[in-house]
Formats: C-alpha cells, sequence, structure tokens
C-alpha cells in the first residue's frame, strides 16, 4: 500500500528531513511515497516551501498520517466458474460459484429473461451459503443465463447458461417391451388381486388407461421376480430419459443381464437333467444285472493279481540276475501252482453261479406253474 503527498521538502514526525537516499520513503517532484506502510510511520509529516527572493522566510503545511490495521483487501479471484446446466423440468437445477477474496468480499447471483437483469426473489431460488445457487422445481421460465459477480475491492464476473428440458414419457416402442415382458409370465384370471397383479395392473392402465380389467394372480417365480425388477428399472430409465450415453449403457447393461441369467438356468436345467438320466440308467443296469456284476468283479481282481505276479518275476528278473536256476525254477512252479488255483477257483464260482441262476429259473418257473394251476382250479380258466 501507498500513500502519496504533494509537497517539495517534507520533514519527518520526529522533526528531522528525509533522506533522498531512503527507499521507503522517496520523495519525488513533491510526491511523498511510503512503501510498505507500518505504525511506525503515523505522524505529522511537515512541507516547507522556500523562496529564493526571500531568504531564509518559508512556509509549510502539516498533514496527519493516521496508520490502522486490519486486514489487506484482496481482489476477488474466481476459482470455480459456474457451467452450463442441463436441468429437466420439476426437478431440482445447482449453480456452482466459488470466489476468493478476503471475508468482506459480497457475492450476487443474476439472471436474464428477455434480455432483463433480475435478481433471484422467488422462493423456489435459493442461495446456499456464498457460492451455489439452487433452484428447485425447474421451470421452463427458468432457462437464459446467470451471472455470479463476486465484490471486493475489485470485482470479477462470469455466466453460464441453464437449458431446461420436457419430461419424456415415452414411446411405441418402450410400450412393445413392456407388453412383451408382461406377456412373457404365466398368469391366470381369479378374482383377487396380489402385489404382482397390482403391478401389472398399474402398467397397463398407464399406458392404456381403460379401467375395466380382470384382476390377474402371478405365479411367483425366479423369473417373474426378475422381469418385475427390470421393468422397474426400466421405468426409472423413462422417467429420467434417454437422453444421456450413461442411462442407455445402463438399460442394455440391464437387459445382457437378465439373458445371461436366463441362459445360464436353461443350461443348468439341461446339465441336471442329463446327469439325472445317466444316474438312472446306472441304477437300473445295477439292479437288473446283479449277477453279471459278481464275475466281472473276479476277473478284475484275476487280472490284477496276475499283474503283480508279471511285476514280482521282472524284478526278480531283473535284480537277481545271477541266481542259481533251481531258485528260479521254484518260483515259476509256484506262480504256476497260483494260477491254477485261481482258474479253479473262479470255475467252480462260474459253477455255483450256473447253478444258483438255473436253480432261481427252476423255482420261479414252477411257482409260476403252481400259481397258474392253483387260479385254474378256482376260477375254472
Amino acid at each position: 500500500m501507498r500513500i502519496h503527498l504533494t509537497c517539495f521538502a517534507w520533514k519527518h514526525p520526529d522533526g528531522t528531513h528525509i533522506p533522498s537516499t531512503d527507499l521507503r520513503i522517496t520523495s519525488i517532484a513533491g510526491i511523498l511515497q511510503i512503501h510498505n506502510v507500518t505504525r511506525a510511520d503515523a505522524g505529522k509529516y511537515t512541507c516547507q516551501v522556500f523562496h529564493p527572493s526571500r531568504g531564509t522566510e518559508f512556509e509549510e503545511i502539516s498533514a496527519l498520517l493516521n496508520v490502522q490495521p486490519g486486514v489487506p483487501r484482496i481482489s476477488p479471484i474466481l476459482l470455480t466458474a459456474p457451467q452450463t446446466v442441463r436441468a429437466r423440468l420439476d426437478t431440482t437445477a445447482v449453480m456452482e460459484c466459488l470466489v476468493e477474496g478476503g471475508r468482506d468480499i459480497k457475492l450476487y447471483w443474476n439472471y436474464t429473461t428477455t434480455g432483463e437483469i433480475k435478481t433471484p426473489s422467488n422462493g423456489r431460488l435459493l442461495k446456499v451459503g456464498n457460492s451455489n445457487l439452487v433452484i428447485s422445481q425447474v421451470m421452463e421460465s427458468d432457462a437464459g443465463g446467470y451471472t455470479c459477480t463476486g465484490e471486493a475491492r475489485g470485482w470479477c464476473r462470469h455466466s453460464a447458461p441453464l437449458h431446461t428440458r420436457k419430461v419424456w414419457v415415452g414411446t411405441t416402442a418402450t410400450k412393445l417391451l413392456l407388453l412383451l415382458l408382461t406377456t412373457a409370465t404365466t398368469t391366470t384370471t381369479t378374482t383377487t388381486t396380489t402385489t404382482t397383479s397390482y403391478y401389472y395392473y398399474y402398467y397397463y392402465y398407464y399406458y392404456y388407461s381403460t379401467a375395466t380389467l380382470t384382476a390377474t394372480t402371478t405365479t411367483t417365480t425366479t423369473r417373474l421376480l426378475l422381469l418385475l425388477r427390470l421393468r422397474l428399472r426400466l421405468r426409472r430409465l423413462l422417467r429420467l430419459g434417454l437422453r444421456r450415453r450413461g442411462l442407455l449403457r445402463l438399460g442394455l447393461r440391464l437387459l445382457l443381464r437378465l439373458l445371461l441369467l436366463l441362459l445360464l438356468r436353461l443350461l443348468l436345467r439341461r446339465l441336471l437333467r442329463l446327469l439325472l438320466l445317466r444316474l438312472l440308467l446306472l441304477l437300473l443296469l445295477l439292479l437288473l444285472l446283479p449277477r453279471l456284476l459278481i464275475p466281472l468283479l473276479l476277473l478284475l481282481l484275476l487280472l490284477l493279481l496276475l499283474l503283480l505276479l508279471l511285476l514280482l518275476l521282472l524284478l526278480l528278473l531283473l535284480l537277481l540276475p545271477l541266481l542259481l536256476l533251481p531258485l528260479l525254477l521254484l518260483l515259476l512252479l509256484l506262480l504256476l501252482l497260483l494260477l491254477l488255483l485261481l482258474l479253479l477257483l473262479l470255475l467252480l464260482l462260474l459253477c455255483y453261479y450256473y447253478y444258483y441262476y438255473y436253480y432261481y429259473y427252476y423255482y420261479y418257473y414252477y411257482y409260476y406253474y403252481y400259481y397258474y394251476y392253483y387260479y385254474y382250479y378256482y376260477y375254472g380258466y
């Protein structure tokens, strides 16, 4: 901060002349300039005027300097300028304007309609704090340019337009989509009304305005719940409007998720059906052919024993190549005996199985013959 006093010879309040070498307090062409004023600079400054024809006579004029402490005034600086705002009817719009410039700064909001500047005085327009302008229940008349003005020692101004948009109710395509969703569920006509039928009735009445409708109850399934949830999401999207790409992408994502869920359910059902069919076939085989399993298991056991014996022979041949021949012959004889025993056991089992099966067949045939004879004896046919 600088102070200008016009004179040709200045004296300090302590009575001394101000030297010309002082850089902070300078006197140029009768103008006294004090840079970076402090409290010590306060006092009475005297200006002496000399005239060469009058000798030592002079005239003097004094000026009093008062220094008051306080916060320095700073010109306002615009930190956040208002941006273009797009709002739908009957919604809330917010205009932001952040200005920095000290404590005594004042912020004004003006908006222009038909070229005339008006200050917001309606109850729908509120100024939150010292920066934001909130417009509730936006109308078409609120569209226009809004100006944010900050005043302190200096001033700064910035303006931004507000665009309004009418409510988008829906088109024929959305009606067809909702009709497809409603007809995809299985419904039965009754005299009672449930929560799901209320939603169905509400959508049908909303798009066609027909009061004469029969109450319907819908079976509560997972597919129905998914369709109802998607229907509610679509209705919200219709209310908000699909003019933004983000909302359109959200709708497409919801549709894709629903399709994926339906496909996964179909695949899981088919897989479960195939697995159940395979298990049923195995159970039938086990129940119908129990006697064939025993010989098969015995054969498998024999094969395993043979493999073990062959492995033992290979180990002996590899680890003991220099053994005597009698030992090898004994081992071979033992192996042959074991094989013969296994074959005998297998023959015995087969004979037992054949005998048991034949006896069972004969007994069943005899029982059937006896039952037929008994039936013929009592009933005559």
